[in-house]
């Protein structure tokens, strides 16, 4: 059996501490739910998930072939969903996200 490893995770800009998975290929974030966080660092999580919305609101740039899109769309809904379900938000507008996720 593989032993998972230790592995810097750069999500946003910013540097995560996680667990990698080689079994399943799954990067699993520290529970953020255990940290108080800022007003700041709840503004940097909507930021990054308003970034994944216009990605995926932008379309596919011609410079990529369908399947890597479609895995980027995967990943980004993978990750708004992660953050949507989180119980820091205070009045940010989500629905931009559950529109993505949504539809």
């Amino acid at each position: 059996m593989l032993k998972p490893k230790e592995k810097t995770l750069v999500l946003h800009g910013v540097y995560r501490c996680g667990i990698y998975n080689k079994i399943n290929n799954l990067i699993i974030l520290k529970n953020m739910e255990e940290e108080t966080l800022t007003t700041e660092e709840i503004q940097q999580h909507y930021r990054a998930m308003m970034d994944s919305v216009n990605l995926i609101n932008g379309g596919k740039p011609e410079e990529i072939d369908s399947d890597e899109w479609d895995d980027t769309v995967s990943r980004n809904k993978e990750h708004l969903q992660i953050m949507i379900d989180k119980d820091f938000w205070t009045d940010e507008d989500l629905s931009p996200v559950s529109d993505i996720l949504d539809a």
